[in-house]
């Protein structure tokens, strides 16, 4: 491990710099925060639908699965790719997009 808690890692490994600040100011909720994406690293059931109401009853919103389709809805594609330092292409397709951030993620750990 990189960072000194398993969470810091989490958010280390989605950050495309090998600096764990830059994961918390790109991947950190903010006051001002739309949809945020969850990563539990729960496994029993019970604890993780106890997770999920109390983050639904705390924020006052609904939770979704994570899929492709939810990531289309909400995700701002132009503003991942200038995270990724990416081309931007308008309507390219999620699987490029996903494809090229993961090679990026991955280019991380060779250098």
């Amino acid at each position: 491990m990189k960072t000194r808690s398993i969470e810091t890692e989490v958010l280390y490994s989605l950050t495309p710099t090998t600096k764990i600040n830059d994961a918390f100011r790109l991947f950190g909720i903010k006051e001002y925060s739309g949809p945020v994406l969850l990563i539990s690293l729960e496994t029993c059931s019970q604890k993780l639908s106890e997770l999920r109401s109390y983050l639904e009853s705390t924020f006052g919103t609904k939770s979704l699965e994570f899929s492709e389709e939810s990531l289309v809805r909400f995700g701002n594609q132009e503003l991942i790719a200038k995270a990724y330092n990416l081309d931007f292409t308008p309507n390219v397709s999620t699987e490029i997009l996903s494809q090229q951030i993961v090679a990026t993620m991955t280019m991380k750990w060779w250098l």
